[in-house]
């Protein structure tokens, strides 16, 4: 699947620089790890087998790190094919080592980004329509809103000078997400959605008093 589309966005795109190249594949390629992150993360919960698989798992920290890790080792091997087949169709000025080292390095930045995201999202949701739509939205803002910020998954399109000055704190950003995704599952499937109904049921209850209150008032 990551091979054919990274084929869809070589062929369908046309090139004239490798920069050109590079900040396509920074802009599109995120789509992919969209997609992969969700299919990983909600496996589980496709099939209603979530409350199992939490039971039966004893190791979570090193259930975490292999999904992690999936969806990392995928994309690498996606970013790498994608490069190839560019130097096979196109080989347009990328005749030195450090112009393919800023591509992998842009690249696979704006993609752990994406991953950190969507995983924050699955783990708030739980759902994969809901997080792909989400998602979704956070990738066209950033590619309608190119703008300097940490926040921007597409910094090096914006300005590949200061991309060097924000790549430290979007490394910080992919792990402070990632880990949030970590101590929410690990708290269980259902964590959130009890959370949710325990506010829901205190408001309520506060609402319920507070017209006892007014209707004592009143008589």
């Amino acid at each position: 699947m990551g091979t054919c589309f990274a084929a869809i966005i070589l062929v369908s795109m046309y090139k004239t620089t490798v920069l050109d190249y590079i900040n396509e594949s920074v802009m599109y390629l995120p789509i992919f790890s969209i997609i992969l992150t969700v299919l990983v993360l909600l496996e589980t919960y496709e099939y209603k087998m979530e409350e199992i698989y939490y039971i039966a798992d004893k190791s979570r920290v090193k259930t975490f790190i292999k999904r992690i890790m999936r969806i990392m080792l995928i994309e690498i091997i996606v970013i790498m094919m994608n490069l190839v087949l560019y130097l096979l169709f196109f080989d347009i000025g990328f005749e030195h080592d450090s112009s393919k080292w800023l591509y992998f390095e842009a690249t696979i930045l704006s993609m752990f980004m994406f991953v950190a995201v969507t995983s924050f999202l699955c783990a708030l949701f739980k759902n994969k329509a809901m997080v792909l739509c989400t998602a979704s939205l956070y990738w066209i803002y950033w590619i309608c809103n190119l703008k300097e910020s940490f926040f921007n998954p597409f910094i090096f399109v914006e300005n590949p000078v200061v991309f060097e000055d924000y790549r430290g704190s979007q490394i910080i950003f992919i792990i402070f997400f990632v880990l949030i995704f970590f101590v929410i599952e690990s708290k269980g499937p259902f964590w959130i959605k009890d959370k949710v109904r325990l506010i829901i049921g205190k408001k309520g209850k506060n609402t319920r008093d507070d017209v006892k209150i007014t209707w004592k008032e009143i008589r």
